[in-house]
């Protein structure tokens, strides 16, 4: 019987490398797992940076296509931020069709450059940081989020007071030189001050 035993049994060796085998599968698995997963996740990144960056030209595009009026930035600045007003005349104050209300939208980056928010709401335009919840405003999350970096950058030439130029970063967490997550809209919209 024990002759039998020995037969049907494996050796310490014949173990050791059948565990040795197994390891070695195992690794590659999981080495090519890896692989695959981060090639993903580089999709993912891609995807998000480029839809964000295609909210925040939709978001800029409808502020400017309704505008009547910009307030910031003022002619011949950078800024941050753009407000643009509907129903309101060069002189920043006065409706161009009386009974119509003046509305302004307002689009930023938080302090943090994390995200990029839209506001909306009715003349007079209170006084808020953007990120803010200020009351009797629409407060609207375009695009962004944690490990997320939107910088806006809008321009009014000196002597244009119907153009904007905008240049919106839109970036994931990583390098700068990594092509894959980036991506920035760039344009320039002019308004009409006479809209009936």
């Amino acid at each position: 019987m024990s002759a039998r035993r020995a037969e049907a049994a494996f050796s310490l060796t014949e173990l050791l490398f059948a565990t040795l085998l197994f390891s070695v599968i195992a690794a590659g698995l999981a080495g090519i797992t890896s692989l695959a997963f981060r090639g993903r996740s580089r999709l993912v990144t891609r995807a998000s940076t480029h839809d964000s960056a295609v909210l925040v030209r939709r978001a800029v595009s409808a502020a400017l296509d309704t505008a009547t009026y910009v307030q910031l930035p003022s002619a011949g600045a950078l800024s941050g931020a753009l407000t643009a007003w509907d129903n309101v005349d060069s002189d920043g104050s006065s409706p161009i069709v009386a009974g119509r209300p003046r509305r302004f939208s307002h689009l930023c980056a938080d302090a943090g450059q994390e995200r990029f928010y839209l506001y909306e709401g009715e003349y007079p335009k209170p006084a808020f940081s953007c990120g803010d919840s200020p009351e009797g405003v629409e407060r609207m999350l375009v695009a962004g989020g944690a490990g997320m970096w939107i910088i806006p950058r809008f321009y009014r030439p000196a002597g244009e007071s119907n153009l904007v130029q905008f240049d919106v970063g839109v970036r994931a967490d990583g390098t700068a030189a990594e092509a894959d997550r980036s991506a920035s809209v760039q344009g320039a919209m002019g308004i009409s001050h006479a809209k009936d």
